[in-house]
């Protein structure tokens, strides 16, 4: 951009400050207008895809917030649904009674470490009557069976 005027940066006797200034303002080089073009274009380009990426974006961002829903629906109603019921025989409470359970009570029973929950019979000992109990839990055949 050079100044309309060029006596504009000329000073009394200082030739050489007046040369520097117009320096500054003369053009230091014109863009060929293929360059010109070619980048214009490129941007026009990317100006025109960025819609159809705004809807991905826009429709990832939907099934995202929905499958969040859905993971909270779940967790909700696993927080809220009543706990399962344990039964007393199950002694190692992985929510099964079988031969395990009877021979984990069988064990206390024998190092005299029992639990009061594990008194089956509820008759104020765990002993071995509350094996037999658990033990014929499990090995109970049905009617169909025999």
């Amino acid at each position: 951009m050079k100044p309309e005027n060029d006596k504009q940066f000329e000073t009394d006797g200082d030739e050489r400050l007046a040369h520097d200034l117009e320096a500054l303002f003369e053009p230091k080089g014109m863009v060929p207008p293929h360059v010109d073009r070619a980048v214009m274009d490129l941007v026009a380009r990317r100006l025109s895809a960025r819609p159809e990426h705004r809807r991905f974006v826009h429709w990832y961002t939907w099934a995202a917030a929905a499958a969040a829903v859905v993971v909270v629906a779940f967790l909700v109603r696993d927080i809220t649904s009543p706990p399962q019921t344990v039964s007393r025989m199950d002694i190692n409470a992985d929510g099964v009674v079988d031969v395990i359970d009877a021979l984990k009570l069988a064990k206390a029973v024998d190092a005299s470490a029992t639990q009061s929950q594990w008194d089956i019979n509820a008759d104020g000992a765990v002993d071995d009557r509350d094996v037999d109990l658990v033990a014929a839990a499990v090995v109970r055949l049905e009617s169909e069976v025999l």
